[in-house]
């Protein structure tokens, strides 16, 4: 059987994978149950089986003690997502089971064993969330050649695809639990194309779910005025609430009005919803989006680049309210929706063909994958526009600091070195920073080394939060003077990872770290991996 790579989009509240045919097309594969998405949700049955999609989000409400919904918002921030029958269920053994049923599905519709896969992850995301999402692809067993930024990937897709024309898209990216605004640089040449993100920004909490939360809300408020209810809802009527909620707000993406049948503890009802109401419900979670597009543009205006339009990605955007809202606020700039739900992951597809061709990674690179095997299939790719190779430079998504002492306020601060949304280098795959603090003391012989990982743009920024590592740098005894010298110098590589040196020049002394993320190790993942793989996913 011929094999190939594929992209798997996987999102917070729906996942799907694309791969690239033997004709040069690039498909969406299909789920089991019939559709290009799956949701990203996952029942645990008695005897240990995982049950994922429909069926799974079909019980999240009935039996939520035995089910894990939005486990990608955890990625990297906790290590227990659930507890099942007394089994602590890390985020990342979670979205593997989203991740194995995802893949298994794309490999039964195509016909084409799976190689290797191309993960997708938020412009946003930091280090913990991209380890987080590698160690998942990990556990479930897969051969991950890459992880590419959504907007990357959907501008890859859109660039490669649908246009032959350089342009500077603004990619909004409002999904069903993030939402994810980047400015990207899309050039063609004989040699290939290349993509330049310029700036992003985002809100890993702001997605269609909560539009969905509003309808429900409004629901139950009216249900209740309607037919005297006064009880609390039980599963029962909070799923019923919830699914009328999602049905409701994709109906009101083509009519004017819809009315909603519920039927909740023997109660009837038929509530008219209006998308005048549903909008009004919604207003204040829609500004939050365009308070961010706003900011993005003047980010990218400020380095010198002018958005020729937004282009629409995931499925949230389907809504009306959105594209209406930014063509208000944005009357300069064309807006365009093309496949809200599979941009992403034919994007992914196509950088993990170039990957297959054999010309590099063109985001960030696995962990330890596997090579591709010896009879993959090398496609002809049939473009609009451009050609591989593709070259993606990257830009930081986050800033980076160490605590010093204001001499102006005598505060304890946050400098930065590393600024969120700076051009990582193509060439060296790294943003290098050096800076040079002095000691605070006459004889100091230690400097306790603080960093900080922030998204602020400004060189100093107030203590806000804790240090994400701490270090002790021993200068022995030296007899320094006050404000001696001490050379810091920061090194983000293009996956994340962050060296951390310091130097005191007159002795030759020296410490150097790297940043050690919080979450799984690689002795975990390994435990938690033979033992996921023997779970059987449905």
């Amino acid at each position: 059987m011929a094999s190939t790579v594929y992209g798997i989009d996987l999102g917070t509240c729906y996942s799907n994978a694309s791969y690239v045919d033997p004709t040069g097309n690039v498909v969406c594969a299909r789920s089991a149950e019939g559709g290009t998405t799956t949701p990203s949700v996952v029942y645990f049955t008695d005897n240990g089986d995982a049950v994922v999609g429909e069926v799974a989000k079909d019980t999240a409400l009935v039996e939520p003690d035995r089910t894990v919904q939005f486990a990608k918002a955890l990625m990297g921030k906790t290590d227990v997502a659930a507890t099942i029958d007394g089994a602590p269920k890390s985020p990342e053994e979670v979205s593997s089971y989203i991740l194995r049923k995802v893949a298994q599905d794309a490999v039964q519709g195509s016909g084409m064993e799976m190689d290797g896969v191309v993960v997708t992850v938020p412009a946003y995301f930091g280090d913990s969330e991209r380890t987080a999402t590698k160690a998942a692809a990990s556990i479930a067993g897969l051969n991950l050649v890459g992880l590419v930024q959504e907007p990357v990937a959907a501008a890859v897709y859109y660039g490669c695809t649908k246009s032959d024309q350089d342009l500077t898209a603004l990619v909004y990216d409002l999904g069903g639990g993030t939402f994810d605004v980047s400015v990207i640089d899309v050039r063609h040449a004989e040699a290939g194309t290349d993509i330049r993100v310029v700036c992003s920004d985002g809100n890993h909490n702001l997605g269609g779910r909560l539009w969905d939360e509003a309808i429900a809300n409004y629901l139950a408020d009216a249900f209740a005025e309607q037919t005297g209810y006064a009880d609390e809802y039980d599963p029962y009527g909070m799923q019923a609430l919830q699914s009328a909620a999602e049905r409701a707000k994709k109906h009101l993406t083509s009519r004017d009005e819809d009315t909603v049948a519920l039927n909740i503890a023997g109660l009837p009802a038929r509530i008219p919803l209006s998308r005048e109401t549903f909008e009004q419900l919604t207003a204040h979670l829609l500004s939050q989006t365009v308070e961010l597009t706003r900011t993005t543009l003047d980010n990218a205006a400020a380095k010198g680049y002018t958005v020729d339009k937004i282009l629409l990605v995931g499925g949230s955007t389907r809504m009306p309210q959105v594209a209406n809202a930014l063509r208000e606020n944005f009357p300069d700039l064309p807006v365009e929706i093309n496949e809200p739900d599979e941009a992403v992951s034919k994007g992914a597809a196509l950088c993990a063909l170039d990957i297959l061709a054999g010309k590099g990674a063109p985001g960030e690179g696995g962990s330890g994958a596997a090579p591709v095997s010896d009879d993959s299939v090398v496609h002809q790719l049939q473009l609009t526009g451009g050609a591989t190779p593709l070259t993606i430079h990257y830009a930081t998504t986050k800033s980076y600091g160490v605590q010093v002492l204001d001499v102006k306020s005598n505060q304890d601060m946050v400098c930065n070195l590393i600024m969120k949304n700076q051009p990582i280098s193509s060439s060296d795959r790294e943003v290098r920073v050096q800076r040079t603090f002095g000691t605070n003391v006459d004889n100091q012989e230690t400097v306790e080394v603080r960093v900080f990982e922030n998204d602020e743009e400004n060189d100093l920024i107030p203590i806000d939060r804790d240090p994400i590592k701490t270090a002790l740098f021993d200068l022995g005894p030296s007899n320094l003077p006050k404000n001696s010298p001490i050379d810091v110098t920061f090194r983000l590589s293009e996956e994340g990872l962050l060296t951390v040196a310091a130097t005191e020049p007159a002795s030759g002394r020296n410490l150097e770290f790297d940043i050690q993320v919080s979450g799984l190790s690689a002795d975990e993942v390994e435990d938690i991996r033979s033992k996921a793989l023997a779970v059987d996913v449905q």
